[in-house]
């Protein structure tokens, strides 16, 4: 695609750029190198030139000092000489060395290039060309002013040497004229010149003497100066030239690793682009145009929806797809933004090469070059054309809307979370009497709805519409006033509905209507129906009157009827007493009806409010109504939900009457099938519960018409029903009403010839327990325990059988709901899915501990406040401190004393309970440690167990075999935990053991159980078998065979107690299904001696499950189980 191929040049364009830079920097390095070494060679240049200059020095004081000894030499010879052609050449010579000796003066003075012979042998040794060039130094030395202060000395031997010559020549003159005297005075002069020409010398030739020597030592000097300075320069050379190179390395290498790492993001940002070109192109429509608007791409999506083929598209001008929704100033705009090299967006139409028109959302993104200009136009699009199409519906339905509102009856209007009026309807314009612009974008509040109907003034935060609209809860009264434009004050009817507008606020709508009138007629109705009471009354109050004044009469007539009934009477005689007494009890049950009517009407009926066992209202039902479903051979059945409290407070006895109408009712019109009666808790909150009855039958039913007038005063179905079945038509009215007064109501849901129900709600309260101070409960008698366990729902969390049906047997004796479970993680379960007064938890258990279990109890909203009592064969100080640490409210230490478990769970379900575990630090108490009697170092301490358990002989022999048949494993369990070094396991069946063993009274096992326990953790804690470990298991398992052989020997009863008690559990089992066929509710007491008997475990199970049904009031069921049993 044309923004890879960019990238691509992009990445090529950039790569010379850094090696450009690495290039240049490597150059600067060298370059650096070079100066570096220029300059400390001019460095070294220098201190050479000082040596060729101080060299050349020295060379010009040699010849200095040659020269004047030639001069003398060239004196002295000039002197000697005898012919005049060699004086005047020797006086040339010495002139020649005169002049020669000035410009070696004048390059002392001045500088410059001198040449001479090489004579000295210091100046052939350091090899001295005959070429010296000297430099003058600045501020000369003394002894180089005084060597130039020769120059006079040379003008005096220039004249010394002419005089000389002159007087060589007088002398030669004088000789060849023979004048003696003369030629001896010249010769005498002549003397007396040389003579004193060493004095002439003297000076100079010291002056040059020590020039040489001082230029001498100062060579000396320079060259060993020079040459320390070279050594030191060579190594600030190399140390500079070091340094220059590893900077070029160290920056060339970080200028490397900067390419690298741009080179790695381009190629990441080259991937992601073709990664989001790729996903771009599968969901959007792509293309590019050049800058005239020719296409240079298009992706597969352009070209579906186009219609062209990608060969068709490119080269040709976007003019193609142009359709004629869009006007020349669209496009001029568009283009005038993308040519600027802006992005325009826009929802732009185009025209496919079918003809079709598409809706699209495009966005067009200009490519620049380096100098800014577009030279690619880059369009992504998004066909919108369902939504613009939804749009036009939504616009028309918008029309629709407002056409509908402004059409309807009632004012409707809408707010923001501002409380601004955003629209209002026609009829809400008419209704408050102003204009649309005089209401739209004002305070809706203040300017309608200002006052109540007291005529107080109604803030924003006490409006109720608007309280209602902030918790987001629709609102609907009848009881609100708005004011007009004129300020006057109407009353509504108002709905308000809470809404989101389309900006993501709050707001709402409101639709309102003038009830002036129905205001109006309402309080007519109430003046009507005032005066129709009262006469209603005033009729109730003569019937109330004239029914006790009848039925004092009949109660006679019927106790007479009876008695006479019970003597000596001819057929005749007793079939007319019966019809009399017969017709005398439907008569005083009318009156009955009649007076229970009047007293509701007249006020007289009130609600008593007292404590009563709900199961007890279906006892009374059931032996109320058996005679009638038996006659007619229906079946009655009750579907109780267990949610529902054992003990409530309310009326029972007319609970019972509304139940024993509809069920008679539903008894006079049911022929077949059978009829089932209903309860389940419809809300609850402490101390109030709402629950809803139901009573179904398969009778007649009833048509629309006829249920409504069913409830009505002295009237049926229709007259042709009280012909057949009779009846006053009374029952159903009195139930109303006494339904009513339970703050409940009634109704009825039939098909004709298809059966009815019944349904009405009634509300109770839980009573309130009996508050006992927590250090007082252990006081708690045994016989008190039914009464305040009664109903209780408690889970039970063990995941021994033997402690489960320990546990299980205790509480069922005490008219406990239990439901059970085998660890913690099933508790939370049962938890989440009913209700429950109490948990016993155990603490050691698989899968989820009791101590997990308790915390994530605790962190739980729903049912975290519920007791958590533990039970537990430990009771050491670390071990109870981490129950409460948990969350536990109490401990209930294995064996169970019978008194101390049924007083905890007194405490714990009572209201102190439930304060003490909330609110305070519950008491933490371990059990005290008991003192060994002799008993206890038998197999089996029976008396103390079944003082504990409070269990009778037979019950406790019941446990003693359930023991033998439960745990017979419990010792393998242990090894082969042990055996794999599954310490956990191990010590989780050591600890039931010991507990178990406690409780049936086998003492010294539970001491070696306990022991083992205590040996297993110590190899769980250290993780290695203990020596002493086996051997405590080895006597564990020989007491364990002692307990289970003396548990044999105690199960064997003699055999006339086993005839006995055989011949007692069939008559039980008899007599027990001759009260279920009953519908008896004595079968319960009856079931439970069954229980009680030493049966077997076969027989057992199924008593227990027939039990539940029959606490469910489902008596063929349990019937069933039991004809199983034989």
């Amino acid at each position: 695609m044309e923004i890879s191929v960019n990238l691509a040049l992009y990445k090529k364009d950039l790569s010379p750029l850094w090696i450009y830079l690495q290039t240049g920097l490597s150059l600067l390095g060298f370059l650096l190198i070079f100066i570096i070494y220029t300059v400390f060679s001019h460095m070294n240049d220098e201190l050479n030139e000082q040596v060729t200059s101080q060299k050349a020095r020295l060379n010009i004081g040699e010849l200095i000092v040659l020269d004047l000894k030639q001069m003398e030499s060239s004196f002295y010879q000039m002197a000697t000489t005898s012919a005049i052609s060699d004086q005047e050449a020797i006086y040339k010579g010495l002139h020649a060395n005169i002049e020669h000796l000035e410009s070696l003066l004048t390059l002392f003075e001045k500088g410059g290039a001198v040449e001479a012979d090489i004579h000295l042998e210091y100046i052939r040794q350091n090899g001295l060309h005959n070429v010296n060039v000297y430099q003058i130094q600045p501020g000369k030395e003394d002894f180089v002013r005084k060597v130039i202060e020769l120059s006079p000395w040379l003008v005096q031997m220039r004249r010394e040497s002419d005089d000389l010559l002159q007087m060589l020549k007088e002398r030669e003159t004088y000789k060849s004229a023979g004048n003696s005297l003369e030629y001896m005075q010249t010769i005498n002069r002549i003397k007396s010149y040389l003579n004193t020409l060493p004095q002439s010398f003297e000076r100079p030739v010291a002056v040059a003497d020590n020039m040489l020597q001082r230029s001498h030592a100062k060579v000396h000097e320079l060259e060993a100066n020079i040459e320390e300075h070279r050594h030191y320069y060579q190594t600030l050379q190399l140390i500079f030239s070091v340094f220059v190179i590893l900077a070029v390395i160290f920056i060339g290498y970080f200028i490397l690793r900067q390419v690298e790492r741009s080179q790695e993001r381009l190629q990441k940002m080259a991937r992601d682009l073709e990664f989001q070109t790729f996903a771009l192109d599968q969901h959007a429509i792509v293309s590019a145009t050049d800058v005239n608007g020719n296409i240079v791409y298009a992706n597969d999506k352009f070209c579906d929806i186009s219609g062209y083929t990608r060969e068709e598209l490119i080269g040709k001008n976007h003019r193609i797809l142009k359709s004629d929704e869009h006007d020349a100033a669209f496009f001029s705009d568009l283009w005038k933004t993308i040519t600027a090299g802006n992005v325009w967006e826009g929802e732009i139409k185009n025209r496919s090469r079918f003809g079709t028109n598409n809706w699209f959302a495009a966005t067009v993104v200009p490519l620049l070059d380096e100098k800014g200009k577009p030279f690619r136009f880059f369009a992504i699009r998004t066909e919108i054309t369902k939504r613009k199409e939804m749009e036009d519906a939504i616009q028309k339905h918008h029309h629709f809307l407002l056409s509908l509102t402004n059409t309807m009856g009632e004012g409707v209007y809408a707010v923001d979370g501002q409380g601004i009026c955003t629209f209002i309807n026609r009829k809400g314009l008419e209704l408050l009497g102003y204009t649309e612009q005089e209401i739209i974008g004002k305070d809706i509040h203040a300017l309608i709805h200002h006052h109540d109907d007291a005529g107080d003034k109604l803030n924003e935060q006490n409006c109720p519409i608007l309280v209602s609209i902030r918790e987001q809860k629709d609102y609907t009264s009848d009881n609100q006033w708005f004011f007009n434009k004129n300020n006057q004050a109407f009353p509504v009817s108002v709905n308000a509905v809470p809404i989101t507008l389309a900006n993501g606020g709050d707001g709402y709508v409101s639709v309102f209507q003038d009830i002036s009138l129905r205001k109006e007629a309402v309080r007519n109705l109430k003046t009507a129906k005032r005066q129709a009471e009262e006469a209603s009354k005033a009729k109730s109050r003569f019937l109330a009157n004239m029914s006790h004044e009848i039925r004092t009469p009949m109660n006679v007539i019927i106790g007479m009827s009876h008695l006479a009934l019970q003597t000596d009477l001819s057929e005749a005689q007793k079939n007319y007493v019966e019809k009399i007494h017969h017709s005398a009890e439907l008569l005083l049950r009318v009156i009955n009806d009649i007076l229970d009517l009047s007293k509701v009407e007249a006020g007289k009926l009130e609600i008593e409010k007292s404590e009563f066992w709900f199961k007890s209202v279906f006892d009374d039902l059931s032996s109320i109504i058996n005679i009638s479903i038996k006659e007619k051979g229906l079946d009655l059945s009750y579907d109780l939900d267990p949610a529902i409290p054992a003990l409530l407070i309310g009326d029972a006895m007319r609970l019972n009457q509304i139940l024993v109408n509809l069920c008679g009712n539903a008894v006079k019109f049911t022929e077949h099938g059978g009829i089932t009666v209903s309860v389940s808790v419809l809300s609850r909150h402490r101390p109030d519960i709402e629950l809803l009855f139901s009573v179904e039958d398969t009778g007649i039913g009833m048509s629309e018409s006829q249920q409504e007038k069913l409830f009505l005063p002295f009237s049926q179905a229709d007259a042709s029903t009280t012909r057949k079945y009779g009846g006053s038509g009374l029952g159903l009215s009195i139930s109303r009403e006494l339904v009513s007064m339970m703050d409940g109501k009634i109704w009825v849901e039939s098909q004709l010839n298809k059966g009815s129900i019944f349904y009405f709600t009634a509300c109770f309260q839980c009573p309130e327990k009996r508050k006992n101070a927590q250090n007082d409960r252990t006081q708690e008698t045994v016989q008190d325990a039914a009464g305040k366990l009664r109903g209780k729902r408690v889970l039970l969390v063990e995941d021994n059988k033997f402690n489960q049906e320990v546990a299980v047997g205790l509480m069922d004796n005490y008219g406990l709901d239990i439901m059970l479970a085998e660890n913690g993680q099933v508790a939370l379960e049962l938890l989440n899915s009913y209700p429950f007064d109490l948990v016993l938890m155990d603490c050691q258990m698989p899968v989820m501990d009791g101590y997990t279990a308790t915390k994530l109890i605790r962190q739980n909203e729903v049912f975290g406040s519920v007791p958590v009592i533990a039970m537990t064969a430990s009771a050491m100080r670390e071990e109870v401190d981490e129950m409460y640490r948990c969350g536990m409210n109490d401990h209930i230490v294995k064996p169970i004393n019978v008194e101390k478990f049924l007083s905890t769970l007194i405490f714990w379900t009572s209201d102190e309970g439930m304060v003490s575990g909330s609110n305070e630090e519950p008491v933490k108490e371990t059990e005290p440690e008991r003192q060994a009697d002799e008993d206890d170092f038998k197999t089996l301490n029976t008396a103390l167990a079944m003082k504990r358990l409070g269990l009778d002989k037979e019950s406790y022999l019941q446990l003693l075999k359930r023991f033998a048949e439960n745990e017979a494993g419990i010792l393998n369990d242990i090894k082969t935990a042990r055996g794999r070094k599954d310490w956990v396991s191990a010590v989780q069946a050591a600890h039931t053991l010991k507990g178990i063993s406690a409780t049936i009274g086998a003492m010294t096992l539970h001491e070696r159980a306990k022991m083992s326990e205590m040996q297993l953790r110590q190899e769980q804690e250290t993780h290695s078998e203990l020596p002493d470990t086996a051997k405590t298991l080895a006597e564990l398992e020989e007491r364990f065979a002692l307990v289970v052989d003396e548990i044999s020997r105690l199960a064997i009863p003699p055999v006339a107690e086993a005839e006995n008690e055989q011949s007692e559990y069939a008559e039980i089992l008899f007599e027990l299904k001759q009260k279920l066929a009953d519908f008896d509710g004595e079968s319960e007491e009856l079931i439970n001696r069954l229980l009680k008997m030493n049966i077997p475990t076969e027989v057992r199970e199924p008593c227990q499950i027939a039990l539940t049904a029959i606490e469910q009031y489902d008596f063929e069921k349990a019937l069933g189980i039991l004809d199983k049993l034989g």
